[in-house]
């Protein structure tokens, strides 16, 4: 799978900034985080478990919070060959 990204950046009033956190936290809840900007998208879809930083700094002019949530893709069971059956038919299969 290739390496997809978009960035969104730019000035947002503080109800447009809130607006697009919950957006975010609604998706979040949902299991899937679509982006859309112009004509390009991204689908996500995080897992159960994350990995979650969160910093905040302030500076004399400045007041930053970053959020970065990160995951590693897992191959759904879909993707994976699956076999269920008893070892013994295993080995009755290999014998024919």
């Amino acid at each position: 799978m290739g390496k997809d990204k978009l960035k969104i950046e730019g000035m947002v009033s503080l109800n447009q900034a809130i607006t697009r956190i919950e957006e975010l936290l609604d998706s979040l809840r949902n299991g899937a985080i679509h982006f859309q900007f112009g004509d390009e998208s991204l689908t996500l879809n995080p897992p159960d478990v994350l990995d979650l930083e969160l910093k905040a700094s302030k500076k004399k002019k400045e007041q930053k919070i970053s959020l970065e949530l990160s995951w590693e893709c897992q191959e759904s069971v879909n993707e994976k060959e699956v076999k269920i059956g008893s070892p013994e038919a295993s080995q009755d299969d290999s014998e024919k």
